[in-house]
């Protein structure tokens, strides 16, 4: 099932590669401001946990027919996004403000996705789909188990339409015939929406990439920006076309 999986793999690979630049901008001590160094850094830790996550996501559908895990997705899938919106708001994470919710961002990124005619190069958004609606439903099959009320009781956020004969399975068993293609489908979803976090990202912070200090520019200019243009172009699995869109939107570098 690799290939199925094969644009989120590659969306993690990116940012992956955001992450290493992140870090390495973190530890430019005496040549960066302090909130710059500190933004980078809160910056990496987010991509590595969130592509976790999504590596985790994965691993729930990359198995034989038999053992599909689609379940477990949707809670791996709504935690990498929820890592993907501190990315993009990392100033004010960094500022202890609140962030958008994620019902924003994700309008926000597929307003992105559109503008800037991603759907080309990656594929588009189902334009039919109700965005807001699959968050909620992502958050309803993680907030599977009943919550216990404080008063007594047990509140079910979830209709369970079990019926009385305990050999059949409940409707959120999590089979793979019931949420493996809805699985997939989150997670290409998910991938798309770090995708279009990464095509904002320097618009939404040129500081961490455009520097006053000629000593800090060049040395982004002749080796960082280089190397990380060479990291994208080096994953596996990725197309010519969409890596060099990846490394300029980032790291502005110009390709022959």
């Amino acid at each position: 099932m690799f290939v199925r999986c094969e644009q989120s793999f590659v969306a993690d690979s990116a940012l992956l590669v955001l992450g290493e630049y992140l870090h390495h901008l973190s530890s430019l001590r005496e040549d960066l401001p302090a909130e710059t160094r500190e933004e980078a850094r809160i910056g990496a830790d987010v991509i590595a946990a969130s592509i976790q996550y999504s590596a985790a996501a994965r691993d729930g559908l990359d198995r034989g027919p038999s053992e599909v895990r689609p379940l477990p997705v949707f809670a791996m899938v709504r935690s990498a996004i929820y890592g993907l919106i501190f990315l993009e708001n990392v100033n004010l994470v960094r500022m202890k403000k609140d962030v958008p919710s994620a019902g924003r961002f994700v309008s926000d990124s597929i307003e992105r996705w559109e503008s800037k005619r991603l759907g080309g190069s990656f594929g588009d958004f189902d334009t039919g789909a109700d965005h807001h609606e699959r968050w909620r439903k992502l958050s309803q099959y993680v907030h599977i188990i009943p919550e216990i009320k404080k008063e007594g009781g047990v509140s079910y956020a979830v209709d369970f339409q079990s019926s009385w004969d305990s050999s059949r399975r409940s409707r959120h068993a999590g089979l793979p015939e019931k949420f493996e293609k809805e699985a997939m489908e989150c997670l290409e979803w998910q991938a798309r929406l770090s995708l279009s976090t990464l095509f904002g990202f320097r618009e939404n912070h040129p500081h961490l990439f455009d520097f006053k200090r000629e000593v800090v520019r060049r040395h982004m200019e002749e080796d960082a920006f280089p190397m990380c243009t060479d990291m994208v172009l080096g994953i596996p699995g990725i197309k010519r076309g969409q890596a060099r869109r990846v490394a300029k939107a980032l790291f502005h570098t110009e390709f022959a």
